[in-house]
């Protein structure tokens, strides 16, 4: 867990678990120890198999995986006065409505806003994603045209300062708005004010971007309590 207090861990097989693989959690003990794995129990395990946990920041709402009815989906439980919750398969646009193609994976940031997870979207084909804002997720539903980072351009000059360009696209911004970038651990290396201009169907702006760390990272921008999709740069 984010704080240091709970490993979650997915078994099959043992005394205990309901079929396929289960999540499981161990507690650190006063000593510093940890204690015996503890089941989930059937508000989260089920006979179709559960794995791939992900806990939120405030220890209140897990994130996994459940192989089956839809293909496979990600689900949630709520903790509320201690006792999690029957857990629920989540709407679209998080999950899909192909029972082909599944959604897995689920990794919860720092922020306790946004959801990484992994997008089948073809036959061994596959897409890194960002949800919308989980704290509002199921009144969420599915636009048209969604809006989303179609670009990111990070240009470095060689006193390592640098200017990164964003695309949106199927969105109009007339207001300054927040670009959050994250490392590859759900780690926010930087947060800033951007302003947009219109380009297109789009908004097109651009914001400092002083030496960053060598690495990868994640571009996502708020829109109105939401999380765009997201870009990836790469920092030689």
């Amino acid at each position: 867990s984010w704080r240091g207090c709970c490993i979650w861990a997915v078994v099959a097989e043992r005394w205990g678990s309901r079929g396929g693989g289960d999540i499981f959690f161990h507690e650190k003990q006063q000593d510093g120890t940890w204690g015996q794995p503890m089941h989930m129990g059937s508000e989260i395990n089920t006979w179709f198999g559960e794995e791939h946990a992900s806990l939120s920041p405030d220890n209140c709402r897990l994130f996994f995986y459940r192989v089956g009815p839809n293909s496979g989906d990600i689900w949630e439980s709520r903790r509320v006065n201690g006792v999690w919750q029957q857990a629920v398969d989540l709407p679209a646009p998080l999950n899909g409505p192909n029972p082909m193609r599944k959604e897995h994976d689920p990794c919860m940031a720092m922020d306790g806003r946004t959801l990484w997870y992994v997008k089948e979207t073809g036959e061994h084909i596959y897409e890194f994603v960002t949800s919308v804002d989980t704290t509002v997720i199921s009144t969420v539903s599915e636009p048209t045209a969604r809006p989303h980072v179609s670009d990111a351009v990070l240009q470095i000059a060689s006193d390592g300062s640098g200017v990164l360009h964003l695309q949106l696209d199927n969105v109009i911004v007339d207001s300054p708005q927040t670009v959050v970038i994250y490392d590859l651990l759900g780690r926010e290396a930087k947060r800033a004010a951007i302003s947009f201009s219109r380009s297109g169907s789009g908004s097109r702006g651009e914001i400092g971007v002083d030496k960053l760390p060598s690495g990868s990272y994640i571009i996502t921008v708020q829109l109105k309590h939401r999380a765009v999709s997201a870009k990836y740069i790469k920092v030689d």
